[in-house]
């Protein structure tokens, strides 16, 4: 089930990128809906798993990911850097406070470093509202995937195989929309990448 729902996500997202024929403001705003509800459904997903098992970094990111909803896609980005700014500042905290296995939390805090420098460089740059917000949920998306990992790594009773699993198909949906809606040109070795890794996900997992 879990793989025809990516699979059509992934078409959904090849179709909508390609539409030829509708005017620069439609095509806008069917790509900001577009954007928007892939953001929604990973929110959905951390939501869910902090029902059974919430977390001080789960938390913060799923008000992250509410924040860029509602900041992510206007011309005044002013709020949203601050949301960024503080999401980054309060993980690092979170993560740095906690007594936790050095061996397990090295590479989480190592994640939420140089993610957390991505989202700072990027929603201070020109890009589009919509690509900042595809790379600013990809890379909260690999904070969690990191997040999930070291959890596993902290306490072997957990199995968070299917948040990892959900999360490498959120990732490679936000890879297709980032290449098809913030790309300037798409060339050859962009297809091939795309379709090697649907391929290593969807038919031989």
């Amino acid at each position: 089930m879990i793989k025809k729902t990516g699979a059509l996500l992934v078409i959904c997202c090849f179709l909508i990128a390609a539409l030829p024929g509708a005017a620069p403001a439609a095509q806008s705003v069917s790509r900001e809906s577009l954007v928007k509800r892939n953001i929604a459904v990973l929110q959905s997903r951390l939501q869910a798993s902090a029902a059974a098992d919430s977390t001080p970094l789960q938390a913060l990111t799923i008000e992250f990911l509410e924040n860029l909803q509602q900041y992510g896609f206007g011309q005044n980005n002013a709020n949203l850097q601050l949301a960024v700014s503080q999401y980054v500042s309060a993980m690092q905290e979170q993560a740095e406070a906690a007594a936790l296995d050095p061996a397990c939390i090295t590479p989480l805090l190592y994640n939420i470093t140089v993610n957390g420098s991505n989202m700072v460089q990027e929603v201070i740059s020109a890009n589009a509202p919509v690509c900042q917000a595809i790379r600013l949920s990809s890379s909260a998306a690999a904070i969690m995937f990191a997040l999930y990992t070291y959890d596993t790594c902290n306490d072997s009773t957990k199995d968070h195989s299917a948040d990892l699993q959900f999360l490498r198909y959120f990732s490679f949906v936000d890879n297709v929309l980032n290449v098809f809606l913030c790309s300037p040109t798409i060339g050859f070795l962009s297809y091939v990448n795309l379709l090697y890794n649907f391929v290593m996900l969807f038919v031989f997992p």
